[in-house]
């Protein structure tokens, strides 16, 4: 079976190539109409090739109506996005904590007309959508339904480690979190701290079983074809365990990106080098769930950048070889795989 994984087609203002979502269930106007996407569907499906979308849950554009919205506190939409009032130090009002964004900075934005600071992971134009909010949580589900029922038989789900950052205590208060110390003394860039209170929270792993139960019901009340979750998370193997599942009934992620090929190797690195990482994640991989192999990704340089042109061919042969699904990744909107 083979699988083609679009990056994100949903309508945005492009603050971040399309990671910056304003609308969840309307395409770009320069990809084309939802006409346009239904076609492509029936096309694919008719030369077996599934298509996957790119998922974008941790946070939305601040264009979207949901964080509207959220500023002008419509009743429902009040708690969608995380907010805060930041404290007073001196007589001036400052961010709630020290929480520094992936793309440098603070990771609290002022915004005027709410008269609060909201929390934004990346870009202060992609506001952290609050998944400790039901409705949040619901709204972002029925997106998943939605393109089911359009013919999506999946989702790469993006940036999952930063779902869920620790809530204020009843004093209204968000911690701190600890410093890395002399290593990285840059207090605005995002190796300056420890990521504890935002990135890989129990809660984090939870949603992912909740949305794997969400795509195993609409199979189930279909047409019993499994719908996959892909998942993109930096994170350490153990974690990776929990993202394939709970270890006590509850399925998450059919596949976990596995990135140790994109991390751990380069254009130096030896035939035993390539052994040890392989062995080191087949061994790791819970009893009964699937390989998956990536090297090339929107994130990093090419594989002939990072292996060397003479070497391109041949990295992309062990790729296909290897047990499980092989990841290709081809040009910026497109991604091809082998089941």
């Amino acid at each position: 079976m083979s699988g083609t994984w679009l990056s994100p087609i949903f309508k945005s203002p492009m603050a971040d190539f399309g990671y910056d979502t304003a609308d969840y269930t309307a395409i770009q106007p320069e990809y084309g109409t939802m006409e346009d996407f239904e076609a492509l569907i029936k096309k694919a499906n008719e030369i077996g090739i599934k298509i996957i979308l790119d998922f974008v849950p941790n946070h939305s554009s601040d264009q979207h109506e949901w964080f509207k919205k959220s500023v002008d506190r419509v009743p429902g939409y009040e708690d969608f996005y995380v907010w805060h009032p930041g404290k007073i130090v001196n007589g001036q009002r400052q961010p709630p904590n020290n929480w520094v964004s992936v793309f440098r900075g603070s990771a609290w934005t002022w915004n005027e007309k709410r008269q609060e600071y909201y929390f934004h992971a990346f870009l202060k134009e992609q506001p952290d959508l609050n998944y400790r909010n039901q409705a949040t949580v619901d709204a972002m589900k029925e997106t998943l339904r939605f393109w089911m029922q359009k013919g999506v038989f999946g989702f790469r789900i993006d940036a999952v480690p930063y779902l869920f950052e620790v809530p204020a205590d009843s004093n209204g208060n968000i911690p701190d979190e600890p410093l890395t110390g002399p290593s990285c003394p840059d207090p605005t860039h995002d190796c300056y701290t420890q990521h504890i209170y935002t990135q890989n929270l129990d809660e984090t792993f939870d949603m992912v079983y909740q949305w794997r139960e969400v795509v195993d019901e609409f199979a189930k009340q279909t047409d019993n074809v499994p719908r996959i979750l892909m998942i993109e998370a930096y994170t350490p193997l153990e974690n990776m365990k929990r993202l394939y599942e709970d270890g006590h009934g509850r399925e998450g992620a059919q596949l976990p990106f596995n990135f140790e090929l994109i991390s751990k190797l380069n254009g130096k690195s030896t035939a035993k080098d390539f052994k040890d990482v392989i062995d080191g994640w087949i061994s790791r991989l819970p009893q009964g769930k699937e390989n998956n192999w990536v090297l090339g990704n929107h994130d990093n340089k090419r594989i002939a950048s990072r292996f060397g042109i003479d070497r391109a061919d041949l990295i992309n042969i062990l790729l296909q070889t290897l047990p499980g699904m092989a990841v290709t990744y081809n040009v910026s909107f497109q991604t091809f795989m082998t089941f």
